[in-house]
């Protein structure tokens, strides 16, 4: 059992932190061992914030209740119980053994704890009181060298849980770590595992390391152990799809997204994946006339978007955002020669600011080209001095009013009158009527 003294970190400045030092407290003046564990300790040992911070005990869930009056059993049967110290969770899970294993001492019940974690990285406990870490199986000097390994035999760690092959990349793509070579041949070959992972859990991984540090090493972690094929077809499916060299020198379709991922540190999530699937639709719309090209490829990209996102369980809101994006990320090749009122359109819309972001990074990852860019910049900060969008003159009930069809041609023809009042070639709601009446017996 290693301990390692003078550790010199400041748990109080952190709120988390704060509640966390109260649970400890309160379970040791009734007698229990505590110490906070995992995560945070590793976060604070690398010098990075720390996010949550749990506690571990040797007190039971059922103690673990009668000395705290607000609790949650989020886990009870595992062990775990939500303590909420003025309004902020602290998990406190009991310390972790064997059925039916007897535990003679506390330095064992530790190591017992320890061994059945996933990484050694997150195998430290931090007494706050001594202020020493007890570091059971050499997680501490992983974190000093920046190596991920597994606290046991890494076969049996991710065939227990194949979510832990996500975490893997996760860690060593946010925190800087290199895979142990047996924890990178395990993860090669149990990625099949990860069909079994509830979608939910996938989802969670995955958002938590393309937010994160590095999404472009998370990327290509994930690619290289094979996991994309199981999670992510769609994005393996982009590897060795060529691109037409005038517009792409750096490669075919996976390469340039892999760029633009490697561009990212800590993006807000639309971002990322809209940047990770904008070009999603490529392989299925690749075809070659006169040169490559990919009709329709942004129209097919967001459908399948949409149908990844919806498979991953992501939220409603995410979903509609990161499909607008993928679906309008080709018409910014054309604002040089928008008219004003298409222009003012573009530069209103809700997931502008996004958009306009991918496009930095789509341009920067190929051709380098930024004029369309800076041109659009310029228009965005006048039309942001100007004022907010007007309301619409016109809504659907209006056109379904005037005898227009339910369906596409709605969104048509309220687009094309919007355009016109952003110009300000139409004023009032009468205008808006007849340029509708007109626009149906012309498109209708």
């Amino acid at each position: 059992m290693k301990i390692s003294g003078n550790i010199t970190v400041n748990i109080e400045r952190h709120p988390g932190g704060r509640a966390a030092l109260e649970v400890v407290r309160t379970l040791r003046e009734k007698g229990c061992a505590a110490y906070i564990v995992g995560g945070a300790v590793r976060d604070m040992v690398l010098g990075r914030e720390p996010g949550d911070f749990d506690v571990a005990t040797d007190a039971e869930p059922k103690e673990i209740t009668v000395i705290f009056p607000h609790t949650v059993p989020v886990g009870a049967q595992f062990g775990t119980i939500l303590v909420v110290v003025e309004g902020r969770p602290v998990q406190v899970s009991t310390l972790r053994k064997r059925p039916g294993e007897p535990v003679p001492s506390i330095e064992e019940a530790i190591l017992r704890d320890a061994e059945l974690r996933d990484f050694t990285v997150n195998a430290l406990f931090l007494d706050v009181e001594k202020k020493y870490i007890i570091d059971p199986l050499g997680g501490l000097e992983d974190v000093q060298s920046r190596l991920l390994r597994t606290a046991l035999d890494p076969v049996d760690i991710l065939t227990d849980d194949p979510a832990r092959i996500l975490r893997a990349v996760r860690l060593a793509a946010n925190n800087g770590l290199s895979l142990d070579g047996c924890l990178s041949e395990a993860m090669i070959d149990s990625s099949s595992h990860l069909m079994s992972v509830a979608p939910e859990r996938v989802r969670d991984e995955l958002v938590r390391m393309l937010t994160g540090h590095d999404p472009g090493r998370a990327l290509e972690l994930m690619s290289e152990h094979d996991l994309l094929t199981f999670i992510l077809p769609e994005v393996e499916a982009m590897k060795g799809v060529r691109q037409p060299d005038c517009f792409h020198p750096e490669g075919d379709v996976y390469t340039h997204v892999k760029l633009m991922m490697g561009m990212l540190r800590n993006p807000v999530l639309v971002l990322a994946l809209a940047a990770l699937l904008h070009d999603v639709g490529k392989p299925l719309c690749r075809t070659k006339v006169d040169r490559i090209r990919f009709y329709r490829h942004d129209q097919v990209g967001a459908q399948l978007a949409d149908d990844i996102l919806k498979r991953l369980r992501f939220p409603n809101s995410v979903r509609a955002a990161v499909v607008a994006c993928v679906e309008n990320h080709m018409k910014f090749k054309d604002a040089l020669e928008m008219r004003q009122g298409t222009l003012k359109r573009l530069l209103s819309r809700k997931t502008f600011p996004v958009e306009m972001e991918l496009h930095r990074l789509d341009c920067l990852a190929s051709h380098g080209d930024m004029r369309t860019w800076e041109f659009l910049s310029e228009q965005y900060r006048i039309f942001l001095e100007e004022g907010s969008r007007p309301q619409p003159l016109l809504r659907g009930g209006d056109l379904l009013t005037l005898g227009f069809p339910e369906g596409p041609l709605i969104g048509q023809a309220l687009g094309h009158i919007e355009s016109l009042q952003l110009e300000g070639t139409i004023h009032t709601r009468e205008e808006a009527l007849a340029e509708a009446e007109r626009w149906k017996k012309v498109n209708g």
